[in-house]
């Protein structure tokens, strides 16, 4: 009865680790964030919103991710940091967004060819937000909390003999805060920043 147990396990392990996979990446991405901010500001009683699009705007990532899957589809999650940093030059300054928040994300992901995996996730993260404005030679600046969600389609292809993980992605991005800058003699100027954006994602990672 004993030796019939363990013929047993003996078939059975090498089948369960056959069939359940999955894996660990670091990964370090770069998306450019097309698309326009929607601000609004509001100082003595009066508000005004402009739709415009950011002279320079980049996003920078790094990622720790993990996939379990059974073959062909499984569950991606995965947590991280984000730098945001956008600028618009003026004919009398400049202003800029810089964003840093820590995210979570996950999803189902499809694993093909062994190699292969198309991932689709979805993203919420937090942090803190600073909007700095350089006009006529004067600079102001105020920092704030910042939201942001969104979603990728991710595709990466690992290379086993170097353990390097490298992809693209394409998705959306929503985020934004609230902002006070001092506009002198004792007055404030609000300013909402909102960043709705389609993102195109290069990543390079490595796979343990």
């Amino acid at each position: 009865m004993r030796l019939a147990c363990l013929a047993a396990l003996a078939v059975v392990m090498p089948a369960q680790a056959a069939v359940i996979g999955g894996f660990d990446d670091l990964r370090l991405s770069l998306t450019y964030p097309g698309g326009k901010a929607k601000t609004t500001v509001e100082s003595g009683g009066s508000s005004a919103t402009t739709t415009d699009a950011w002279d320079s705007a980049n996003r920078i990532n790094l990622d720790y991710v993990g996939g379990w899957s059974i073959p062909l589809i499984g569950v991606v999650v995965g947590a991280g940091v984000t730098a945001d940093l956008r600028k618009n030059d003026t004919s009398t300054g400049s202003l800029e967004y810089q964003a840093y928040s820590g995210h979570v994300r996950a999803g189902p992901y499809w694993s093909l060819l062994e190699t292969l995996n198309i991932e689709l996730t979805g993203q919420v993260g937090y942090g803190l937000a600073t909007v700095r404005s350089k006009a006529a030679g004067k600079e102001t600046s105020d920092s704030g909390g910042y939201v942001e969600y969104g979603g990728d389609l991710t595709i990466d292809v690992a290379i086993p003999v170097v353990g390097l993980v490298v992809g693209v992605a394409g998705g959306y991005v929503y985020g934004g805060s609230k902002h006070d800058l001092d506009s002198g003699s004792g007055t404030s100027t609000a300013i909402k920043v909102i960043n709705g954006n389609w993102t195109v994602t290069g990543l390079l990672g490595y796979r343990f």
